[in-house]
């Protein structure tokens, strides 16, 4: 299979009468437009799975291109590189291909199978530079923490000022979390004060508040939504 393709993408780089060894067989060889539809759709693991010359390359500048995504630095990098890379595999990729085989058969005198194991490995890589990347990108603000609480007393105070007493915040539980933007709902029992420091009332009103992040994670806005204080 491979030779009748080999002779036909030779015949058209012009390099049919060269041994498969020589170097500048190569060159006409790695320019040589064949339209691949594997290579469009799967490109780096098509790529990684029969071992296309400089696959690796291929499958580093992917890899690169979503840990910079992955990792907040814009979805761009991922939506950019991968359609060219996509791109490059379906034009270029059978060639590419043959130029490995030729490679491999001046070297050893055989070709080497297809491998899962690559496959394998460029995948495991995603999805390890996904995790690591939604882990460092996830907030460790959560609803009970101080920074949260100290924000809510401020803008209850704020907004009720005539409370002698201040407030208590307890009993906080998450109520809903957007999984896109770490963005989260949270309800809490709040105790209002008397200056004395006695509970104004019998049982502690509720509280709902909104907790969001900035696109970088580094800031968060809390928004009180519903309260049953007066």
């Amino acid at each position: 299979a491979w030779g009748g393709a080999l002779a036909v993408l030779a015949d058209k780089a012009g390099v049919g009468g060269m041994d498969a060894g020589d170097k500048a067989a190569e060159r006409p060889l790695d320019r040589v437009i064949s339209f691949s539809w594997l290579g469009l759709l799967l490109n780096v693991y098509w790529a990684a799975f029969h071992g296309v010359y400089r696959w690796q390359v291929y499958a580093g500048v992917f890899l690169a291109a979503a840990a910079l995504s992955s990792f907040g630095f814009g979805a761009f990098w991922l939506v950019a590189v991968g359609p060219g890379l996509a791109g490059a595999l379906a034009v270029q990729g059978k060639a590419m291909l043959l130029v490995a085989k030729l490679r491999e058969f001046s070297e050893s005198g055989k070709l080497a199978l297809p491998s899962w194991t690559r496959v394998g490995a460029v995948l495991g890589a995603y999805v390890l530079v996904a995790v690591l990347g939604a882990w460092v990108r996830s907030p460790s603000i959560t609803c009970d923490s101080p920074e949260v609480l100290r924000v809510l007393d401020s803008v209850l105070t704020e907004n009720h000022p005539l409370t002698p007493g201040g407030f208590d915040v307890s009993v906080v539980r998450l109520r809903e979390r957007d999984e896109q933007t770490g963005a989260f709902v949270c309800a809490a029992s709040v105790a209002v004060k008397s200056r004395a420091g006695a509970n104004v009332w019998a049982t502690d009103p509720e509280v709902l508040y909104a907790v969001e992040f900035t696109t970088d994670g580094d800031q968060f806005y809390l928004t009180v939504l519903e309260h049953e204080l007066w």
